[in-house]
Formats: C-alpha cells, sequence, structure tokens
C-alpha cells in the first residue's frame, strides 16, 4: 500500500494538485491531514458526488485513499468521479483496476484509461502496460472475477 500512495502521489496527485501538496516547508503533504474528511463534511459531499459532482465524488476518494488506507472505497468513489466526467477519475479508475491481474478487471482498466486519454489525460504507458497483462491473463486462462 504505501508504493501505491507513492505512485498516487508522484504521479497523480502532485500534477493535478501542484502546489496545494507541499507544506510551507517545501515538503511534500501525504500524509492524512491534506485528505481527511470528517464526518459533517462527507455526509455533504457524499450528497454532492451522488447528484453529479466530480469534485465532491474525487475529494472524497482521495480522503479513502489517502487518509484512510481503504482502497476498495477509493475506488468506488474514483468510478463515481468517472461517471460524473472527471478525467482525474477515469485515470484513477483505469490505474486502480490496472493493479488487479483478472482478466475483467483489467478490460475495464483499459476502458477507463482509454476514456481518460480521450479527455486529455495522459495514460498511454499505463495503458499499455494494462495491455500487456490483460493480453498475458488472457492467454493463461478464463479467469474472471465471480460474478453476484
Amino acid at each position: 500500500m504505501i508504493l501505491v500512495r507513492l505512485v498516487l502521489f508522484t504521479f497523480i496527485l502532485l500534477p493535478v494538485f501542484g502546489s496545494e501538496l507541499m507544506s510551507a516547508e517545501g515538503n511534500p503533504v501525504t500524509g492524512p491531514d491534506k485528505f481527511y474528511v470528517g464526518p459533517s463534511e462527507m455526509a455533504q459531499l457524499q450528497e454532492q458526488a451522488l447528484d453529479g459532482d466530480a469534485s465532491a465524488a474525487q475529494r472524497i476518494s482521495l480522503h479513502y485513499l489517502m487518509a484512510t488506507n481503504k482502497a476498495e472505497r477509493g475506488l468506488y468513489w474514483a468510478t463515481i468521479a468517472a461517471e460524473n466526467g472527471s478525467a482525474w477519475g477515469e485515470y484513477m479508475v483505469g490505474f486502480l483496476l490496472g493493479k488487479n491481474k483478472d482478466v475483467d478487471s483489467l478490460r475495464r482498466a483499459r476502458f477507463w484509461l482509454k476514456r481518460a486519454m480521450e479527455h486529455g489525460n495522459a495514460g498511454g504507458e499505463l495503458l499499455k502496460t494494462v495491455e500487456k497483462e490483460l493480453a498475458t491473463a488472457q492467454r493463461n486462462g478464463p479467469e474472471t472475477t465471480p460474478r453476484k
């Protein structure tokens, strides 16, 4: 999880938020303080996100990914951000799903990374990696995520 947080900060958050993620001393702020969302603000953000506000969903996703280390919840809210039209959300969903090695997750990662690129978000190298892993997974058999 530490590697995921480092990658998130270096390649996704820093380019998006820039100096907002730097302390007064110029050091990166990666701890929970920057991304923590309190309960009352969380309720408000959830309402906004579910009503279509991509930035609210992004803020919730960052809370779960960076402040609480709850990657599954972070993925859920990144997906909401992507569905609400956020190129950041599209890339983040592709990034997070691309870490899984099952065929279904890799196919969805490819979908979201392509969409993010269509909306101006860089992701070509990650997309190439996901496509290679998808081809390998498909050659190795029909492993998919169990459907409910």
